[in-house]
Formats: C-alpha cells, sequence, structure tokens
C-alpha cells in the first residue's frame, strides 16, 4: 500500500491534478484514510467521492478529511459532471494572485535602491 500511495502523491505533484473521483474504497483503503493523505499533498486538489455507504458518522468524517462532494451509487453521471465543473470552478476562484499574474510577474522590473 505504501508503493500505491507514493506513486498517488508523484502522480498528483507532477501531473499538476486537480479534481480527484474517488470511489469510497480502492484496494482496501477507505477514503476517509486516503483523502488527508490527497490534501496534504496539495491542498488544493478537491475530491469528488461516489459512495455507497449513508451513515451520518461517516459523512462527517469524510467532510473533516476535505472532501469536496459526495455523490451516492448508483451515479448520476449529470450529478457527477456538475459536482466536477464546480470543483474546477472553485480551484479557479481560489488560485493565488501570483498564478493570476504570473505572465506579468516575468516583466516586472524590481524596485530601485539606493543601495543596490
Amino acid at each position: 500500500m505504501a508503493q500505491k500511495l507514493s506513486e498517488m502523491n508523484q502522480k498528483v505533484r507532477s501531473d499538476n491534478i486537480h479534481v480527484i473521483l474517488l470511489d469510497d474504497e480502492i484496494e482496501g483503503v477507505k477514503a476517509y484514510d486516503l483523502v488527508p493523505f490527497l490534501k496534504k499533498t496539495d491542498l488544493r486538489v478537491q475530491v469528488v467521492l461516489i459512495s455507497s455507504e449513508e451513515s451520518l458518522s461517516l459523512v462527517r468524517r469524510l467532510r473533516e478529511a476535505g472532501i469536496f462532494y459526495q455523490a451516492m451509487k448508483p451515479v448520476d453521471l449529470d450529478e457527477i459532471r456538475s459536482a466536477v465543473e464546480c470543483a474546477f470552478g472553485k480551484i479557479e476562484r481560489e488560485k493565488p494572485e501570483k498564478e493570476i499574474f504570473s505572465p506579468l510577474l516575468s516583466k516586472m522590473v524590481p524596485a530601485w535602491s539606493p543601495t543596490g
């Protein structure tokens, strides 16, 4: 499992992944254990969880872990599509100014300083 987590960590970092569709369990690993790991890899990553469980304690645990949205099985493709679009919208709204103005930053001239 450590190997899988390491691969996932590398993939999220190197492939610039922003939204992840996740089942409630992958290869024996529960989503509520996996989501904090993903969020630690990249705080901006948005997780859309597809789950078959409805228990309030599980929903609370997943929300605390940082999921963006939880869809219930059986899957409604329009619901998933909408959730993914909203997740990308959230990422756009929360982009740091540095990223928004990055094309301008390379052309900025440092301020004049009498010492340098």
